[in-house]
C-alpha cells in the first residue's frame, strides 16, 4: 500500500465473477470516516462504503464487473464522454476469459 491511503488490486486477482481476471493494476483510494471505509474509483465514479475492508475490496471488484457488462458490448458512438472513458480503462485492466 502506498502513501496517502492509496492502494491497488493486484494484477491477476480473479474477479467476483468467474470469467474474468485483471490484467493490470487498479488503483483505488481508502479513506476512514467515523466508523465506515470508503472505497473508491475516481475514474470509473465507483464508490464503496463498508465497515470491512475486506468486504469493501470484494464489492468493490463487483462494481468493477457489473460496469464492464454495462459498457462493453455498446459500441462507442453510442457511449457519453464518461461512459466512453469507463470503457477504454476497463478494457485496460480486465481481461474476459
Amino acid at each position: 500500500m502506498a502513501n496517502n491511503n492509496y492502494t491497488e488490486l493486484p494484477k491477476g486477482i480473479k474477479l467476483s465473477k468467474e470469467g474474468y481476471q485483471l490484467n493490470s493494476l487498479i488503483p483505488y483510494s481508502i479513506k476512514k470516516i467515523e466508523n465506515e471505509y470508503v472505497l473508491d474509483i475516481q475514474e470509473l465514479e465507483i464508490y464503496i462504503f463498508t465497515e470491512n475492508i475486506k468486504e469493501g475490496v470484494k464489492e468493490l471488484c463487483e462494481e468493477i464487473i457489473f460496469k464492464y457488462e454495462q459498457v462493453i458490448n455498446i459500441p462507442d458512438e453510442k457511449l457519453g464522454k464518461f461512459p466512453r472513458k469507463w470503457k477504454r480503462l476497463l478494457n485496460s485492466w480486465i481481461t474476459k476469459l
